[in-house]
């Protein structure tokens, strides 16, 4: 749920809200965490360069529409394993101030997408989001030779709501049948230039 927050506040960092919302000094800086196997048995160097390429068109475009907000990439090896990926993640956010972190977990295509587009609408922002989720599920435990093959699930949001900018608002709520997790998806518009 944490990487679903931090998305949408990315998502909303270029908003420009109404005159009542919480502003970020000008020049802002939000600290992207790149998480991904520099080393072990699948690394590929180009993960990390598609990554730069992505912030600096992203800046370029900021600066372009006179925004001073700009996107800067912070680094941690995931190694191929949970235990360096968990670490790795953890000093992103922690030592580096990452706000997201973008990372490359399998050659299983799953992950979180985030489409969102916001407008303001009478002091308020009008948020039109679709999140795509999609997670390996777990086997149940069995005393199989062969591990079985792995099942990826996934689930859909679509969010239409009005949010006051900066409150945290939550916007979606959803319960996954397949995981029997609850996402609950929270947004914060915060005015940065």
């Amino acid at each position: 749920m944490k990487r679903i927050l931090f998305a949408l506040l990315i998502c909303a960092a270029a908003c420009k809200p109404g005159a009542d919302a919480t502003s970020a000094p000008k020049g802002s800086v939000i600290v992207l965490g790149q998480l991904i196997d520099r080393t072990g048995s699948i690394a590929t160097p180009s993960w990390a360069e598609s990554i730069r390429l992505a912030v600096t068109h992203a800046n370029q475009a900021l600066k372009q529409s006179g925004k001073s907000v700009r996107f800067e990439v912070a680094e941690a090896n995931s190694g191929n394993a949970p235990d360096m990926a968990r670490a790795g993640a953890l000093q992103l956010v922690k030592q580096q101030n990452a706000k997201a972190i973008i990372t490359d977990s399998s050659q299983d295509d799953i992950g979180v997408n985030i489409e969102c587009r916001i407008s303001e609408i009478n002091g308020r922002v009008h948020m039109k989001a679709t999140l795509d989720l999609s997670t390996v599920v777990q086997h149940d435990k069995s005393n199989a030779q062969v591990p079985p093959m792995p099942i990826i699930g996934q689930l859909r949001i679509e969010v239409n709501a009005l949010v006051n900018p900066g409150k945290p608002t939550l916007v979606a709520s959803v319960d996954d049948p397949v995981t029997l997790r609850k996402f609950d998806v929270e947004a914060t518009v915060t005015k940065v230039n």
